[in-house]
């Protein structure tokens, strides 16, 4: 995924996870490969993120709980590993859909506070629709995603996909920017189970 100011910046987050709009710090695995300068910043004027659900630890049943954001499907809801992945599916399902159709409002139910790149996706999708910028198609296809480690305290879900070739439109339909395809990028989406699944950072997937 591309995480892509509305001026025509732009950072792959799957494969390098750089930060374009805002600073990442905290417990985000952040470079700053593919990442273009600002030249400006919308920060002074967006408006805030609404509050994010505080973190709490807990263990993925077997048999699972049905919890979670408006909107999350149903076996993303459940307190298992294989919700857990449902989850992180759904995380990247919603990027591709604000990207495309940027609403705000959309992702941040999904994540925690201590999700720096969810929020650098968040001020994206403000700026974009401020804009009035969009992506031509999804920023990118999903080839599988598995849980590579679980803990009482979070789950990684491991994500491989490919980012298509895209650009990056004006209200007019007019190329602001283009991107080429980009094959086998990856990304490690930790969730933590907080009355249902949340986003709690997202890191570069081992190579």
């Amino acid at each position: 995924m591309r995480v892509t100011c509305a001026i025509g910046m732009t950072a792959a987050m799957l494969g390098v996870l750089a930060v374009s709009c805002c600073s990442s710090g905290g417990g985000d695995d952040a470079a700053t490969a593919r990442a273009t300068s600002a030249t400006t910043s919308t920060s002074a004027t967006s408006p805030a993120s609404p509050p994010k659900t505080p973190s709490t630890s807990a263990t993925p049943t077997s048999k699972g709980t049905a919890a979670g954001a408006p909107g999350v499907p149903e076996p993303a809801r459940q307190h298992t590993k294989a919700g857990a992945v449902a989850f992180a599916r759904h995380y990247v399902d919603i990027v591709n859909k604000t990207a495309v159709h940027p609403k705000v409002g959309l992702l941040e139910p999904l994540a925690l506070a201590s999700c720096k790149s969810c929020d650098n996706h968040e001020a994206t999708v403000r700026e974009m629709a401020e804009k009035k910028r969009h992506f031509s198609g999804p920023e990118v296809i999903v080839k599988a995603a598995s849980v590579i480690s679980s803990t009482p305290k979070s789950t990684l879900v491991e994500i491989r996909g490919r980012e298509p070739q895209v650009d990056i439109l004006d209200g007019d339909g007019h190329v602001v920017k283009s991107f080429p395809e980009v094959q086998d990028q990856g990304v490690v989406v930790e969730v933590k189970w907080a009355n249902g699944w949340r986003v709690a950072a997202l890191k570069t997937s081992p190579v």
